[in-house]
């Protein structure tokens, strides 16, 4: 995983759309929506607003390239009259070739006195989508056993329901591993006895990024 915008650190001077002397407030402020490109990614600023107990806009990143993206919005920042404050959003992650937005909010008294300022993004990181996945044996039906461990990854079979029609597991997932973990549902199948193999039928699920002692039961 490597930051992609060391050398395009994106310094956003959001500007006000009103005329008011310095020590004016309104209800709200709002600003110029702004979009910056290059050949891997477009960003854009969206319907950025202040008010007396916060500022607040949308932040859409569509990903051009062929690997994932995560935005860690805690190492970015806001520069406010000289002084520089973090968000505290959600991690998103953003799958190749698609686009995604996280709502940046910045609470605080006083912004809708803030006729600009600065957001500078630098918590935008590149995951190489060739990565080697972790082998992981064949789990065979019915279960001999609930638990089972794979490389820096714990799971737990939460669920077992088999019909005519359809068969149906489901599992907790758990990343113990100090980094960033990946689980990928497309890239499950079901081997038949007959030696038929099927497609999950989240196929077309995004990647699950978790981080350590995270788990998720969606897939």
């Amino acid at each position: 995983m490597k930051k992609i915008v060391t050398t395009m650190i994106l310094a956003i001077v959001l500007v006000g759309n009103v005329l008011a002397q310095k020590e004016v407030k309104y209800a709200k402020i709002f600003y110029k929506d702004l979009k910056m490109e290059t050949n891997d990614i477009v960003i854009i600023v969206d319907n950025a607003v202040s008010t007396a107990g916060e500022t607040k806009f949308k932040l859409k990143i569509m990903n051009k390239t062929n690997d994932y993206l995560i935005l860690k919005p805690e190492e970015c920042k806001f520069i406010v009259n000289g002084k520089e404050e973090k968000p505290q959003e959600k991690w998103l992650v953003i799958s190749p070739n698609e686009s995604d937005f996280r709502v940046v909010n910045l609470k605080g008294a006083g912004y809708n006195a803030i006729k600009n300022y600065q957001f500078v993004l630098d918590g935008l990181y590149r995951v190489d989508a060739n990565t080697k996945g972790i082998s992981t044996p064949d789990f065979k039906l019915p279960a001999s056993q609930n638990d089972f461990k794979t490389g820096p990854f714990s799971n737990t079979v939460t669920k077992v329901v088999k019909e005519t029609d359809k068969t149906e597991v489901k599992f907790n997932v758990t990343y113990t591993g100090d980094k960033i973990g990946f689980v990928f549902p497309s890239k499950v199948s079901v081997k038949m006895p007959d030696g038929n193999i099927y497609a999950n039928a989240k196929s077309k699920s995004d990647a699950i990024m978790l981080v350590k002692g995270e788990s998720d039961a969606s897939n």
